[in-house]
């Protein structure tokens, strides 16, 4: 009697993962602008064309890679962010399950352009890969810029039930406006671009102050408008290995929905039910009911007080000592509205709503 039980193909095993990993073209960008990130970039440029659905090209000048390295990053589970389980509580960098490139690789015609920015022989080639669905049809030297590109096209195109779920190509592009709003916001030190159908939508150059606060306070204005950041006031606050630091909004500026909310805990965008909860309870009663607070906060704390591996993108995460973390942003949010000179409440017009509700 033959076995029902069977082992699956790697390339049936990279397409399931790329279901989790992968949702839209906007997972993509994601995913590859976070490994530009960790790879030191200073200046990073997306470009996309029908939302994503025709080209992803997103291009670095980070620390780049040798032949080697660039055939093993598409190897499930190959990365240079951990060697062990015990790693991730230390862990500093945006990715380090290994991933994203092989899932990306096996549902796109996928190339990769890299070079090391570190070489002792100034003129040593870099490397191309070239892979369809899945398949490595090329690898050789070639001439190309220090850094990395990585080119994504037709996503989807061998999984026709995915792509058959996939949204309008306009959707899509709002989608990677707001991920790259986030990563934006996320580091301010950074310049990024986003040019979707020629037309650039992003262009934030890099604001390498001393001060975070103060690099933070350009980006912002720079990403979501005077009209946003007028209504703000500084915040700051730290205790024990925990520190927070970013702006809050007055109770003058509120909004009907959460969409102006921004927060980012070792420069990740996530959801804390916890951290949202705590901001709230720090306005006391100054908030209308049915209102929501706006706010940009960086929430910055050693490695093994969360646990970032709960969800495939990262989007969730554990905090451990609850308590300690919800007394100071409560105390910082109470803090920062007294010295902003909090008044009695009043609305952001409709025509201040981020620019992604008027996308969607």
């Amino acid at each position: 009697m033959s076995s029902k039980i069977r082992v699956l193909s790697d390339d049936t095993i990279n397409k399931i993962a790329a279901g989790e990993v992968i949702e839209n073209p906007s997972s993509v960008v994601k995913e590859l602008t976070e490994n530009s990130i960790d790879a030191g970039a200073t200046e990073i440029t997306i470009e996309i064309r029908e939302g994503g659905r025709q080209l992803i090209r997103i291009s670095d000048n980070g620390c780049g890679m040798n032949g080697d390295d660039a055939l093993l990053c598409l190897e499930r589970h190959a990365t240079s962010k951990l060697k062990a389980v015990d790693d991730i509580e230390a862990l500093v960098t945006m990715g380090f399950r290994g991933e994203a490139m092989p899932s990306i690789a096996s549902i796109s015609k996928f190339t990769l352009l890299t070079r090391l920015s570190e070489t002792a022989i100034e003129d040593q080639p870099g490397t191309m890969v070239i892979v369809d669905g899945g398949k490595i049809v090329k690898c050789c030297p070639v001439e190309c810029s220090k850094g990395t590109t990585i080119e994504v096209k037709s996503i989807f195109f061998n999984v026709p039930v995915r792509r058959k779920f996939q949204k309008s190509p306009s959707y899509d592009a709002a989608e990677i406006c707001r991920i790259v709003t986030l990563l934006a916001l996320a580091n301010p030190e950074i310049k990024f671009q986003l040019i979707s159908n020629q037309e650039t939508i992003i262009s934030a150059p890099a604001f390498p102050k001393d001060s975070f606060q103060e690099a933070l306070n350009e980006r912002v204005q720079q990403i979501l408008g005077n009209d946003f950041s007028r209504g703000l006031c500084p915040l700051t606050g730290m205790t024990g290995e925990y520190t927070l630091q970013g702006f809050l909004g007055l109770p003058a500026s509120t909004k009907h929905n959460r969409t102006g909310q921004y927060l980012f805990i070792n420069r990740r965008a996530v959801s804390s039910p916890l951290v949202s909860y705590a901001i709230r309870e720090g306005y006391g009663t100054m908030l209308s009911t049915g209102r929501h607070p706006i706010y940009v906060l960086h929430l910055t704390m050693p490695g093994n007080l969360l646990d970032v591996n709960v969800h495939p993108q990262k989007r969730e995460v554990r905090l451990r000592q609850e308590h300690v973390l919800k007394d100071l942003i409560i105390r910082s949010v109470s803090d920062s509205l007294q010295r902003g000179g909090a008044k009695a409440p009043m609305t952001i017009s409709k025509s201040m709503e981020f620019n992604s509700e008027r996308a969607e």
